[in-house]
């Protein structure tokens, strides 16, 4: 009997490794509109912004440029591969003596909240990814609805406004509250960061307003750039960009 106990030891630990990238979402988590960064150590060396769509067809555009193809527009489709965690996408690259070559891109998720998403580079399923090849830091500011695609609010949450916007020093983040409830609202960056809490508690119903003044928790200037307010209640969550002027 003891001599089984290593054996079956042994294939929990096969069985655990071979779960190990199971995930409990599926590709519907990703449809929606996301904005943030896509970098890479590689290649020279890049760090730009992506506003990233993604509809429920696998479509999707990408602000960067750098998931989109050069020469056959609008060919550009992804997944999402359940059982190795990664997104997969991929578009038509070029047609050579009546062959079709496509580009793929590997992305394994390695953080999902719901509203902050991030993905690395895994080409062959390794056992670890390789951010420094490529890193996308998103946050969600959208949900792409399933019949037409088009943005819709998030149920139950009205849009957020910001006045002014741009601005400097301090602006005005507005929000509506359908019901009385807890809410927070936080500044993030565009890594989903969190850079200052606005307001976390309960809140009556009706229209409220939140003041920042261009600074993290720790009373520090934050420098000029684009930022998200990211509101969080029952009913649902809401973002706007904030652009600080510098």
């Amino acid at each position: 009997m003891k001599a089984l106990v290593p054996v079956m030891l042994l294939m929990l630990g096969l069985l655990a490794a071979t779960g190990s990238h199971a995930q409990e979402f599926s590709f519907d988590a990703f449809v929606g509109t996301w904005e943030g960064t896509i970098s890479s150590e590689n290649f020279g060396g890049y760090d730009d912004p992506i506003t990233l769509v993604v509809e429920s067809d696998g479509y999707y555009t990408d602000s960067s440029g750098r998931l989109m193809p050069t020469l056959y527009p609008d060919t550009q489709q992804c997944e999402y591969d359940e059982a190795t965690n990664r997104v997969h996408f991929w578009y038509l690259q070029t047609v050579y003596s009546g062959q079709y070559f496509y580009q793929h891109f590997y992305l394994e998720v390695v953080s999902y909240t719901g509203d902050t998403l991030e993905l690395h580079y895994n080409f062959h399923d390794d056992d670890v990814p390789h951010p420094d090849a490529m890193t996308i830091a998103l946050v969600r500011t959208g949900v792409t609805a399933v019949d037409d695609g088009a943005e819709v609010a998030a149920a139950g949450v009205a849009p957020l406004t910001a006045y002014p916007n741009p601005f400097n020093p301090a602006t005005r983040v507005a929000l509506e509250m359908a019901r009385a409830g807890h809410a927070r609202l936080d500044v993030v960056d565009l890594r989903g960061r969190r850079v200052a809490v606005l307001h976390d508690g309960l809140l009556p119903a009706g229209r409220h307003e939140m003041e920042w003044r261009g600074r993290d928790d720790a009373g520090r200037a934050v420098p000029g750039g684009v930022y998200l307010a990211r509101l969080v209640t029952a009913a649902g969550s809401r973002t706007v960009k904030l652009s600080l002027a510098k």
